[in-house]
């Protein structure tokens, strides 16, 4: 799956898998249902995605089925919501991701 589109690595990921299964820029778009220019941009750093584009995105490049792409965007969206959780709110995240434990420290 393609990073989140806000991450600093979102651009190359894009553009290495985008080759590695072979499309251009052209091709990417057409199995996206985009516009023909926005991949390019994309891959520049001239514009993101929203997250749905990103789900589209990830469905053209690699075999992945709407729960998947649904579900990775749902813990995507969990970053961009940080700063508007409460402790409790992401600790209980957290729990629901696994995490047996948590420990904070202030300096």
């Amino acid at each position: 799956m393609l990073p989140n589109p806000k991450s600093s690595n979102f651009r190359s990921a894009l553009r290495s898998a985008r080759k590695d299964a072979g499309l251009t820029l052209s091709d990417l778009a057409d199995r996206a249902g985009i516009s023909k220019v926005m991949p390019g941009r994309y891959e520049r750093g001239e514009a993101q995605p929203t997250m749905g584009t990103w789900q589209e995105l990830n469905k053209a490049l690699f075999e992945v089925d709407d729960e998947e792409v649904e579900a990775e965007a749902k813990k995507q969206e969990v970053g961009e919501t940080l700063a508007d959780s409460t402790l409790e709110q992401i600790l209980e995240e957290l729990k629901s991701r696994g995490f047996g434990t948590v420990t904070l420290s202030y300096s």
